[in-house]
């Protein structure tokens, strides 16, 4: 730890935890360890007048299963925490989605065509209708025939 802080140019320290083999005892105790040396660090930095940002991670694995022992874990004050729901591989790129050009992610990377298709009912849904099952069936209606029109699709995208 003393090495991470004041030994080494690193500036990310990431401790993994499996919750179901490791006692969450264990895991207050690192984080209390990381503290004292994070105010340790913190100290040497501010006499020295050379502060590097450091940052310390403790990645905790639950298992759905295991959820009651998820109250358990509720000690992380002063940490910002972020839950993530599932670990999956991305159907495209995001360097891809956040840098390249709208238009050429919607010809190749990300096609309108698929775009439309995931969200055309969700738009039309934004949409007032009368609430009776007329509307239901002419909102499934639109939603099949629009995207059957190449030429209406071509239309939307420009």
């Amino acid at each position: 730890m003393k090495k991470f802080w004041l030994g080494s140019d690193y500036e990310l320290l990431i401790l993994q935890c499996d919750t179901t083999t490791v006692n969450s005892e264990c895991i207050k105790l690192a984080k209390f360890i990381i503290e004292q040396s994070r105010n340790e660090y913190l100290l040497k930095v501010k006499e020295n007048n050379a502060i590097k940002n450091k940052h310390a991670c403790i990645i905790l694995h639950l298992r759905r299963e295991t959820s009651a022992n998820l109250m358990s874990f509720n000690f992380m004050c002063g940490w910002k925490q972020i839950t993530i729901e599932t670990l999956a591989k991305q159907e495209r790129p995001l360097s891809v989605l956040l840098e390249g050009n709208l238009c050429d992610i919607i010809e190749t990377t990300y096609p309108f065509e698929d775009i439309l298709k995931q969200e055309m009912l969700w738009c039309l849904l934004c949409m007032k209708y009368p609430n009776n099952v007329k509307s239901v069936n002419h909102v499934k209606y639109l939603n099949r025939k629009i995207l059957e029109h190449p030429n209406f699709v071509n239309c939307l995208k420009i």
